[in-house]
């Protein structure tokens, strides 16, 4: 996105959608407009709020137990307590910062097993939730590498694939994935 200034900037922010209501100015332009254009904006940041409870009481929440769950219980699948495992897909980063930071472990977890649509997911832990640096890397020497190929390199059955910049892989089972990032903590 940037070295340095950004390269881009996102405006499609609430403010901005709030604000691309207001008349242009070559529109007409008195008080019912602006009345009118009010009650759009009080309609839209209304249904984002709603949306926002709904899915913090609904989505994040819940997220949050299951997360502590599979945080709480890391060393029973690597004793270095380095990889955990999630039993479903959800999202996940945001309460695994918090709960390192809790525990005083901040990067202590460098992988997370997790299942994906078929098969499952092995994802290095970014240095922080919006970065794309990486605490430890998928193994160099697999980096773009897919099934058989990458499968015979690792010395591990059933391997889908290591994304080229290291940051994600996957494997058809959980063990395998798991294998995975073992082999990365070595």
């Amino acid at each position: 996105m940037f070295e340095g200034e950004p390269l881009y900037h996102i405006n499609t922010h609430l403010s901005a959608r709030v604000a691309m209501l207001k008349p242009d100015w070559n529109e007409e332009s008195n008080p019912q407009i602006l009345y009118d254009r009010f009650l759009k904006a009080v309609s839209l940041t209304g249904a984002e709020f709603m949306e926002r409870i709904r899915y913090y009481g609904k989505v994040w929440m819940p997220v949050r137990v299951l997360v502590q769950e599979a945080f709480n219980s890391r060393t029973d699948h690597h004793s270095s307590g380095r990889i955990m495992v999630l039993k479903q897909n959800m999202p996940w980063m945001q309460h695994l910062f918090e709960l390192e930071e809790e525990h005083n472990l901040t990067g202590a977890i460098h992988y997370i097993i997790f299942p994906d649509s078929k098969d499952w997911r092995i994802r290095a832990m970014p240095v922080t939730p919006a970065s794309f640096e990486l605490r430890r890397k998928i193994r160099s020497e697999w980096l773009g590498l897919v099934n058989e190929d990458l499968s015979a390199k690792a010395g591990i059955e059933g391997c889908v694939f290591v994304h080229t910049t290291g940051f994600i892989g996957g494997n058809k089972t959980m063990e395998g994935a798991l294998q995975m990032a073992i082999k990365c903590l070595e």
